[in-house]
């Protein structure tokens, strides 16, 4: 039997969140940084570095859907530290 609405409770949750991100959990600011230097450090960074070539597959983690990568690489094992210690 085709249910078109079947997967409507599974994206309940996860469409109040948006499409995002987790920098590092967690994650405090430096004292006197405001919230605006961090979005204009992040931004700065960002722009600053290619694109990140990897393959991403849809992982369920606890209850939650998440895009995770399908294996990891060197690639992404040398950059996974640097945007917290830059920023």
């Amino acid at each position: 039997m085709d249910r078109p609405n079947a997967d409507v409770p599974l994206r309940a949750e996860p469409r109040r969140y948006g499409f995002h991100a987790t920098l590092k959990a967690p994650f405090r600011l430096a004292p006197r940084t405001s919230c605006e230097e961090l979005r204009s450090a992040i931004q700065s960074y960002v722009q600053s570095r290619p694109p990140c070539p990897i393959a991403l597959q849809v992982t369920k983690l606890g209850r939650f859907f998440a895009l995770a990568p399908l294996e990891t690489t060197l690639y992404l094992s040398r950059k996974s530290g640097r945007p917290s210690r830059s920023i």
